[in-house]
């Protein structure tokens, strides 16, 4: 589907045969190699929750939820992770296990010196 400025035919279908003949390196990081914050899922959350991420190379890692005045709710993980995709899950409860309550919240990845941050709601 290619989408054009066309005003009589705004989108076009294409059909695309594809053939790979041979498989060729590509520079940059391999996908595993690379660090990032995913989507927690389900969002919003009610209340449990998983965050994926992946780490590029073992090392220390600190992963926690923070409400919208930027207090740190709950520590999901911190310490030493290994390299590739991981998930984390919250259950929707603080640091003192109690339920936290629905509203909008925000989880931070800090590794390799970079910090991620996304947004969650928790509904109840």
């Amino acid at each position: 589907e290619v989408h054009c400025n066309d005003p009589d035919r705004p989108i076009k279908y294409i059909r695309l045969n594809l053939t790979v003949t041979e498989l060729v390196a590509v520079e940059g990081p391999h996908p595993s190699t690379v660090t990032w914050l995913g989507e927690s899922s389900p969002n919003p959350a009610t209340p449990n929750t998983a965050i994926r991420f992946s780490l590029g190379r073992a090392g220390h890692a600190r992963l926690a939820i923070y409400d919208v005045q930027g207090r740190e709710v709950a520590r999901l993980l911190d310490g030493t992770r290994p390299a590739g995709e991981q998930t984390a899950a919250w259950n929707g409860r603080d640091q003192n296990q109690q339920p936290v309550p629905s509203g909008v919240y925000f989880y931070r990845l800090e590794a390799e010196g970079r910090s991620f941050s996304r947004r969650l709601v928790m509904t109840r």
